[in-house]
């Protein structure tokens, strides 16, 4: 995926974490991690890491509902 679609998800992600919607925000991360990434930028690593840091700790259970 071009760097530039990650920026919405990642938006949409934290947006929904803000709210408390993990099981959404997780939804979104678990999509970002298997998008295929085309060109590959600092910031597509980032977001990327990040999405997976999101799905780890949810699996974790660390998510307060």
């Amino acid at each position: 995926m071009y760097p530039s679609k990650y920026t919405c998800r990642y938006d949409l992600m934290l947006l929904y974490e803000q709210l408390g919607r993990y099981e959404d925000s997780v939804s979104i991360a678990k999509g970002i991690v298997e998008m295929p990434e085309k060109i590959s930028t600092g910031f597509a690593f980032f977001v990327i890491e990040e999405a997976k840091k999101r799905v780890a700790k949810y699996n974790r259970g660390e998510y307060k509902e």
